[in-house]
């Protein structure tokens, strides 16, 4: 079935993301408002809530755009590849607006098409990515056949969420080796 209504205007949605971005840069999360994206963007606040039910939705539609994927490291082993994807994720949590990462978060509890957005353009697609570091694993002999690498990565980035964002814990290499350390015990081919 084709799409009801008028298609998207691009250079509408390049307006509003070119928007949230300078008043990001200017002001931070807390004081942006969908008030002010709309003025700065030229648009009326009924467009942009066409586009974006919330700040939230709107903040993170604009990031994920311009979001890099994750890089996927080959180290030679699944605990050097796990450790330097995994240090790059910290960096990641540690660099991020706490309040975006709240209001994102708790966008995400309530709101399930949301949430199944953000896990389908981010979470998804760089977990994926990350399945090439178990498999190359098991190639090598060093990881069990029937490991279930998507069951570990969310495991281990659940731990960072968890530990780095609500505890606000300050995370270095060695935790982050020690983390990826315990969660290999399980699947590395002689741990039987």
């Amino acid at each position: 079935m084709p799409p009801r209504g008028r298609p998207r205007d691009a250079a509408l949605d390049e307006r509003i993301g070119a928007a949230v971005l300078a008043l990001l840069a200017a002001d931070g999360y807390e004081a942006l408002t969908m008030e002010a994206v709309a003025a700065a963007a030229h648009v009326s606040k009924p467009a942009l809530y066409r586009r974006h039910s919330s700040k939230a939705s709107l903040v993170f539609s604009v990031v994920a755009a311009r979001g890099e994927a994750m890089a996927v490291p080959d180290t030679g082993t699944v605990a050097g590849d796990l450790q330097a994807a995994l240090e790059g994720f910290v960096g990641f949590l540690r660099s991020v607006d706490r309040a975006a990462v709240g209001d994102g978060l708790a966008q995400m509890v309530s709101d399930a098409d949301f949430a199944r957005r953000v896990q389908r353009e981010v979470f998804d697609p760089d977990r994926e990515r990350m399945v090439a570091v178990i498999e190359r694993a098991v190639a090598r002999g060093e990881v069990r056949p029937e490991a279930d690498g998507r069951a570990l990565l969310d495991d281990l980035a659940g731990v960072l969420v968890y530990r780095i964002v609500l505890r606000h814990e300050e995370l270095g290499p060695a935790e982050v080796a020690a983390l990826v350390d315990r969660a290999l015990v399980g699947i590395l081919a002689d741990a039987r």
